[in-house]
């Protein structure tokens, strides 16, 4: 089944998870509105918001995504579980996509569009294959990450990790960010 949400009038926050009597498989998304999505599904693999137009913010990790358009908003989109070869594709804005959970592995999205990978959340430890990866400037990490995260072979001249710390807190333990095929590496604390 496909449901159809139309964001529209003031900023808009929606769940799509236990729906009776329906497996709901791809959500399609437009309308002008901003809109947070809490939850959805783990039947759901699929999100088109190729026409939305306000700022999306989509907690997927209910699902196993293989693929996520995003619209010309400033997006964020928090995935747990994806398809080894996902399509992640970012619309016009400044997109983040954060990988929180992740289950250790390899994965090789075809990611595109996407400014931002923000790793904070990772549990185990992951190697992103960038061979189909464009358009990523910023690693982020908030005060520190879970497990290490490798970078391989991706497709971007000048990369930032940003090792931001939230108020009052400070890094612990040791996890190892890896960028391999960066022409300049910046690194924020």
């Amino acid at each position: 089944e496909t449901l159809n949400v139309v964001s529209n009038g003031t900023a808009n926050v929606a769940a799509f998870k236990n729906t009776t009597n329906v497996t709901t498989k791809e959500i399609n998304i437009s309308g002008a509105a901003d809109l947070k999505v809490t939850e959805i599904d783990t039947t759901v693999t699929s999100v088109d918001a190729s026409t939305a137009t306000g700022d999306l913010n989509l907690d997927l990790t209910g699902g196993t995504i293989a693929s996520v358009t995003t619209g010309s908003g400033d997006d964020t989109v928090t995935m747990t579980k994806m398809d080894v070869d996902a399509t992640i594709a970012g619309g016009e804005g400044a997109d983040t996509l954060v990988l929180k959970g992740l289950v250790t592995g390899t994965i090789q999205p075809g990611l595109t569009g996407f400014e931002t990978i923000d790793i904070s959340g990772l549990t185990g430890a992951v190697l992103l294959a960038g061979a189909n990866t464009m358009d990523v400037t910023t690693i982020k990490a908030v005060d520190k990450t879970g497990a290490d995260f490798t970078v391989a072979e991706l497709n971007a001249s000048d990369i930032t990790i940003d090792l931001s710390e939230t108020k009052g807190a400070n890094y612990t333990g040791s996890n190892t960010i890896s960028v391999d095929s960066a022409a300049s590496l910046t690194v924020n604390t």
